[in-house]
């Protein structure tokens, strides 16, 4: 059993650090100190005091993956590489590993993490500002770590043939003064970078041009 014998305040105030028997032990932020009633005189085991390293190194966890989903709508595979990145020797890498499936696994349960509702969102997205074919879609997803299944549901009600219609309705403008066959190589080279199929490129190409 170890006692409580000071704390400190850090320069910023927002974190604590915490003496046991006269001697540095380790550093809390404040509302965790606040939060689990510690003072000084106060006894603690060093198991009671290891448990709650792990509460707040969990939380800290969550609070770090909840400011990430705040930015924009995340895949599975985004957030856990993002928490990936904030290792720190200060725990193994497969403790690290476990602590990150657990906060990923409670985002997921929580409904705030969901490959299905990220995969349709991302396709909205491009379909509104940069409208793309299903191959470079698939291809987008996967790299977002999307299972295929997932993929296939949501780019099974994509209307193509309307998306590359967008597309070169934004971009008439670079056909304009060629030559037909020199607007339709560049037609037929502009769709298949955006990934489009080969079925909707010579549909638009001979409605186009």
């Amino acid at each position: 059993m170890s006692r409580i014998t000071q704390l400190k305040a850090q320069k910023n105030r927002k974190w604590v650090n915490i003496f046991l028997d006269g001697t540095y032990f380790t550093s809390l932020e404040l509302i965790t100190v606040a939060k689990q009633g510690l003072k000084v005189g106060m006894d603690i085991s060093q198991s009671e005091f290891n448990q709650l390293l792990r509460k707040h190194d969990a939380e800290k966890l969550l609070f770090r993956a909840m400011n990430f989903l705040s930015l924009r709508p995340r895949s599975e595979k985004e957030v856990t590489s993002y928490l990936q990145k904030k290792w720190t020797p200060k725990l193994s890498k497969e403790d690290y590993r476990t602590r990150v499936r657990g906060v990923v696994e409670k985002l997921k349960k929580e409904n705030l993490l969901n490959d299905s509702e990220f995969a349709n969102w991302w396709v909205e997205q491009r379909l509104t500002f940069r409208p793309k074919g299903k191959i470079a879609l698939h291809k987008e997803l996967q790299q977002k770590g999307i299972g295929n299944d997932i993929i296939s549901e949501v780019l099974a009600s994509l209307d193509e043939v309307e998306a590359a219609k967008r597309v070169v309705e934004k971009k008439s403008r670079i056909f304009k003064g060629q030559s037909s066959m020199q607007a339709r190589r560049k037609l037929i080279a502009f769709l298949q970078r955006r990934g489009f199929s080969w079925d909707t490129i010579r549909q638009i190409v001979d409605e186009s041009l």
